[in-house]
């Protein structure tokens, strides 16, 4: 997607397009699902967490560079996946939805 970005050179105020890396959010029904589940999983044992929120920065994360073991996490309690869900609301780029930090979450779907 392009979008029309106004640059500063000089005293001169021009006009450039600029490429923009948006966002992926379209998780399939399954996917979605096994997020919610994973979410609420978190929501219940610490009640900091915003359920919205979390299942977003999770769907970012799995659709945009660093897929997730959604199945294997779903069933996990939430202790054994505290890691991996604090280290993504703690490095997630939510402009991109990458990882930052060389953060990498434990349950990661391996090829």
């Amino acid at each position: 997607m392009q979008k029309h970005c106004y640059k500063r050179v000089g005293s001169l105020l021009t006009r450039h397009i600029q490429t923009c890396n948006i966002m992926n959010l379209k998780t399939t029904t399954p996917e979605h699902l096994l997020i919610h589940e994973i979410a609420s999983k978190a929501v219940k044992a610490d009640k900091l967490y915003n359920l919205q929120e979390l299942m977003i920065d999770i769907a970012a994360t799995h659709l945009n560079g660093e897929p997730l073991d959604l199945e294997k996490m779903a069933k996990m309690e939430y202790i054994d996946t505290q890691h991996d869900i604090i280290g993504i609301q703690s490095n997630l780029n939510r402009d991109t939805g990458e990882l930052q930090n060389c953060f990498l979450p434990r349950y990661r779907k391996t090829n």
